[in-house]
């Protein structure tokens, strides 16, 4: 029987990818990715446990509440917890601003507290919803990268995008990883509808 996940956090226990083998579907989406984020580097010989977490929402949604301090609403996602679990464990955050269309990356590195408290969440209520907690960092350096990444995977070129199709779905990784449980097509059929109901 095919399996369509109900919630983000059933969805959550399924999609962690690198506990099995699945070097044919995952390949395939990263060839398709003309851009690398390099992982933080190993010092005094222990391996960092970092996480990436992509944060998107309106235009100008990270707030400044001072000249030293951005918040970030911290908006539904899959409920894993992982970049909020780490911050509690060790505070230092690095962030990667991209804009559409600019070359130019913005990089901020600090340290960030998760708050839930209201006086911040009320702040960036969306269609009616709070987030849960707000991550708030202290910017400890700020500067802007140079352009010769983006400008080498000539990353906002609509002509360069792969078609669809090309790039493994959701769905179809899913199904790989739990060898056939979740049902690929359901899966992303469902997913178009969830989705944009589900934001905040």
């Amino acid at each position: 029987m095919a399996f369509v996940p109900k919630s983000d956090e059933e969805l959550a226990q399924r999609e962690d990818l690198g506990s099995r083998n699945h070097h044919l579907t995952l390949g395939r989406a990263g060839t398709q990715d003309p851009l690398h984020r390099t992982p933080p580097v190993a010092r005094r010989g222990r391996l960092p446990h970092r996480t990436y977490a992509p944060r998107g929402d309106f235009y100008g949604f990270v707030k400044v509440a001072d000249d030293k301090t951005r918040l970030i609403p911290d908006r539904r996602g899959n409920n894993r917890l992982d970049t909020l679990r780490n911050l509690v464990r060790n505070p230092k955050i690095g962030l990667l601003f991209l804009v559409p269309g600019a070359s130019e990356t913005f990089r901020v590195n600090g340290e960030a507290v998760v708050s839930s408290d209201p006086a911040l969440t009320e702040q960036f209520v969306m269609q009616g919803q709070a987030p849960r907690t707000v991550i708030v960092v202290t910017v400890k350096e700020a500067y802007i990268q140079c352009s010769r990444a983006l400008v080498r995977a000539d990353l906002w070129n609509p002509e360069k995008h792969p078609a669809p199709g090309v790039v493994p779905s959701m769905g179809t990784m899913l199904a790989q990883h739990t060898r056939g449980f979740v049902d690929a097509k359901a899966f992303d059929e469902e997913a178009k509808a969830r989705v944009p109901k589900t934001l905040y």
